[in-house]
């Protein structure tokens, strides 16, 4: 009544009507006299205690209820004619004498009187509106098992049940785990006693062996049911375990749960039909319910059981097959190992041939594990059919979750890999590895169309639901209050497990007063702007010296146009760009400073996000911090910003090469700004001309760059850009942003393990030793210096082979490394060929072993004169 009413426009009447609805709808009998003997000023709370009260003083009144395997052959009597008596229990505790009758009576359903002296034979059905039975014995109404007997030695439990068609509301199952197993459960207050069907206990619990009982239950029309056994199992609901009995019956279309282990379960019944648990806790109630969907955040790989994945090639393309890329000595056996992982696991699938074959990179994570990559912009990328699913719009989103109080946002664990691929597509994104070929089952990170493919899934699967919306692998729920919030996710949480999929509970959040969304934050008061999209300009560090004056006003500069007055504003600001001034930053300078920023926050200048619209990200870096602006281009070719995002680069970030830094612009701009740009074309500005051969749309994922580039490189790889090399001058906003960075954004510094973590446990040489001869080396310190400072022009005859390498080149704790290899200073490189050497290996072996590890200048010929020079090779 409750969840209906609160649709209706009762406004202050609600609670009145209730409490009315509540007395005159019950039905005829000693429940509702008992209520009308109160006053009328008690209110619905309290005269739903009363008719709780008054029920279980009638069962404990009329109905022989005694503890079942509790023994009663003392309480036999026996009277004069062999007929024998039972113990009854009444309100006032005496003990009366009862005779009971064979059958039960049609009109109630009791045992203790002929159906002639039934006091109820007046009482019209509830059910089929016929004068001479209750509800609850009704022929037209399907019961479950409510009574139970035990072999003359014991009573019967007897309470009426409700109906599953009645009121036309829907039973309520729950996931109870038997022995680790889920098994859904309807709770039943009108069963005396759990139980479970047979054909239930043999498929899913095949190993608990089936006791025998003695057992039998009655249903309301008098028939009696033997069970088939009785089993005692482990049960655990929420955050509640124990071992309990179950009976086990031949027939039976779902398993239940009775009044026996409601309580233990922590559920109870609150007002009519309708289950709580036990604690009101809102965080406790999540958490039952994310208990009750455990096999939802199972941490392992979901397959979604609906559809497999056809991806699509242009007509008359030729299939590419590349061959594998060798791969570092120290991760060959991690690399092995997790190709067996998968294929365990039914991701991938060996084959003895493929026409399609796209080779491997294999990725150091953040943590040390390996991720194995298929570059697949080499191979089959450039000739599949994009799928053009739209990606839901601002307007759509914000009318699905309106008048919603708090938010929760879903993470899926592993997304793409939850999606089955049709067997043709698996030979297209076939990998090709050092191990062999492997059919690729799961939809891949890393191919164009799989955003817009995972989109339309997740669209068809919750299509239907109130209060939802999902943006690719995020869906956002919430309810118009706590109740139905939660009853949205379960329904979200029933979907997605039963289709097959697993979520990130660790990304998972709940119950959020606000979420951010393509610029805009949805909260239960309505939508306004996201600030954080204009954070970078406000927070944005006053000037310390010209230069940074400069990049300010350059790119304040870049939106003149559409800021009044701006030179007037930037007058204090002007004076200090003046010959022979000094720099002296003064309050009219803060002043015209603050304003400035407020102007290129304002929204006359800021433009909301289109989907309509060309995009174009710039992002750029300097020393100390990097910096990206987000700008629709109009079809005047006008460019108006949607959002700023800047940061101060941390301690070890600032010693990034430069290639390093400004990959690490770009990596950083696209991931904040990702919300707007996945699932959808855009350009990428850079003023750094190398990053087109690391980022370049038609290029692979670097192999001999650093393992953190390669990392950023396979994250872009989900993007559809274009790359474009734009002047310093024309980049002026990004430029600004990175030299007066947002101090309040600061990234938290965590350990990034690399390449060379996994050569000092593979190389024989010390590694402090290395350190500091990198440090004395006079080549090494002008290398460091460059990938610092920037390459000259020309350099000498000595550098010209670092300075060919100079992108691919970088500084990994305070070691000079070329990709995987790590850079031998000259003072070391005569004894490590000599430890290599020590096992006497022909000179082929010895140079694959060498190039997998190490490099310098002339590696090739030193390793040549080396083997040639030695006597027990020419003996």
């Amino acid at each position: 009544m409750k969840n209906f009413a609160a649709q209706c426009s009762f406004g202050s009447n609600l609670i009145p009507v209730l409490k009315d609805k509540f007395t005159t709808g019950m039905k005829d009998g000693p429940i509702k006299d008992r209520l009308y003997e109160e006053e009328t000023t008690k209110d619905l709370s309290e005269l739903m205690e009363v008719a709780m009260k008054k029920e279980a003083a009638i069962k404990t009144t009329n109905i022989e209820v005694h503890s079942i395997g509790r023994s009663r052959e003392g309480a036999k009597k026996k009277n004069g004619n062999g007929s024998q008596k039972k113990l009854s229990t009444t309100m006032g505790g005496e003990k009366t004498t009862k005779k009971n009758y064979d059958k039960a009576c049609y009109v109630c359903g009791l045992t203790n009187h002929k159906f002639s002296e039934c006091k109820y034979k007046q009482y019209k059905c509830k059910n089929c509106n016929t004068v001479g039975h209750l509800a609850k014995v009704c022929k037209t109404v399907k019961n479950h098992f409510v009574e139970v007997e035990e072999n003359k030695v014991m009573d019967m439990f007897q309470v009426e049940v409700k109906s599953e068609n009645n009121c036309g509301l829907s039973p309520v199952m729950i996931s109870v785990k038997i022995e680790n197993v889920s098994i859904e459960m309807e709770v039943d207050s009108g069963a005396g006693i759990s139980i479970l069907p047979e054909e239930i206990v043999k498929e899913k619990l095949p190993h608990i062996h089936i006791n025998s009982t003695v057992l039998k239950l009655r249903t309301y029309d008098g028939s009696i049911i033997k069970p088939t056994g009785e089993i005692e199992v482990k049960l655990k609901y929420g955050e509640r375990e124990l071992y309990g009995k179950l009976l086990v019956v031949k027939k039976g279309h779902r398993a239940l749960v009775g009044r026996d282990l409601m309580k233990k379960l922590g559920i109870t019944i609150m007002g009519i039909s309708k289950i709580e648990v036990e604690s009101t806790n809102k965080n406790n109630k999540l958490e039952l319910l994310m208990n009750e969907f455990e096999e939802l955040f199972e941490e392992k790989v979901g397959k979604y059981k609906y559809e497999k994945v056809t991806l699509k090639v242009k007509e008359g393309c030729t299939p590419v097959f590349c061959k594998p890329r060798p791969i570092p000595f120290a991760f060959k056996k991690k690399v092995e190992e997790e190709l067996d992982r998968l294929e365990k696991e039914d991701i991938i699938q060996k084959v003895e041939t493929s026409e399609w074959g796209t080779p491997l990179v294999p990725v150091i994570k953040p943590d040390g594990s390996i991720r194995l990559c298929a570059d697949y912009k080499t191979t089959v990328n450039k000739y599949l059919v994009d799928i053009n699913h739209p990606l839901p719009r601002v307007e759509d989103v914000f009318v699905a979750l309106q008048g919603g109080k708090t938010f929760s946002k879903l993470d899926f664990l592993n997304a793409y890999n939850q999606l089955e691929l049709c067997e043709n597509t698996q030979k297209l994104l076939a990998w090709s590895t050092s191990k062999g070929i492997y059919l690729v089952k799961r939809l891949p990170f890393g191919t164009k169309p799989a955003c817009s493919k995972f989109q339309s899934v997740i669209e068809k699967v919750l299509l239907g639901t109130k209060g939802v919306k999902n943006f690719l692998d995020d869906i956002i729920v919430t309810g118009s209050s706590e109740q139905e919030h939660l009853d949205n996710l379960r329904e979200v949480f029933k979907r997605l497990q039963k289709a097959g999929f697993r979520l990130n509970k660790k990304k998972c959040s709940f119950f959020q007063p606000k979420i951010n969304y393509l610029g805009h934050v949805i909260g239960s008061e309505g939508i306004e702007r996201d600030e954080n999209k204009v954070k970078a300009m406000l927070n944005a560090i006053e000037p310390k010296s010209v230069t940074e004056v400069k990049a300010f006003t350059g790119m304040v500069n870049y939106y003149a146009k559409f800021i009044p007055n701006l030179s007037t504003l930037l007058g204090p600001i002007y004076n200090l760009l003046k010959k022979e001034v000094k720099f002296v930053w003064t309050k009219e300078c803060r002043e015209a400073f603050n304003k400035t920023k407020q102007a290129m926050a304002s929204e006359s200048l800021l433009v909301h996000y289109n989907p309509d619209l060309d995009v174009v990200l710039s992002c750029d870096a300097s020393e100390y911090g990097i910096g990206a602006v987000l700008m629709h281009i109009f079809e005047n070719g006008e460019k108006r910003p949607v959002g700023y995002a800047s940061r101060i680069l941390t301690v070890a970030e600032r010693k990034y090469s430069v290639i390093q830094k400004e990959a690490l612009a770009v990596f950083w701009g696209v991931k904040k700004f990702s919300q707007y740009l996945l699932g959808r074309k855009f350009f990428l500005e850079t003023d750094h001309k190398p990053l087109l051969a690391l980022y370049g749309e038609k290029k692979g994922i670097p192999v001999m760059a650093s393992g953190r580039i390669q990392r950023w490189a396979l994250y872009l790889s989900e993007f559809d850009y274009q790359v474009v090399h734009i002047k310093g001058n024309d980049n002026k906003v990004a430029d600004g942003l990175s030299r007066l960075p947002d101090k309040d954004d600061v990234l938290i510094q965590t350990k990034e393990v690399d390449y060379v973590d996994f050569m000092e446990n593979t190389m024989p040489i010390d590694y402090g030793i290395l350190r500091v001869e990198t440090k004395k080396d006079k080549e090494f310190s002008l290398v460091i210096k460059f990938l610092n400072e920037g390459w000259p022009i020309k350099v000498s005859e000595e550098l010209k082979p670092y300075a060919i390498r100079k992108e691919e080149i970088c500084v990994d704790k305070d070691i000079l490394m070329w990709g995987y290899r790590i850079l031998i200073p000259k003072v070391l490189r005569k004894d490590l060929l000599k430890e290599v050497h020590s096992t006497h290996m022909g000179m082929s072996k010895m140079k694959t072993l060498c190039r997998s590890y190490m490099w310098w200048p002339g590696l090739d010929k030193d390793i040549e004169k080396w083997v040639q020079s030695c006597r027990t090779n020419f003996s």
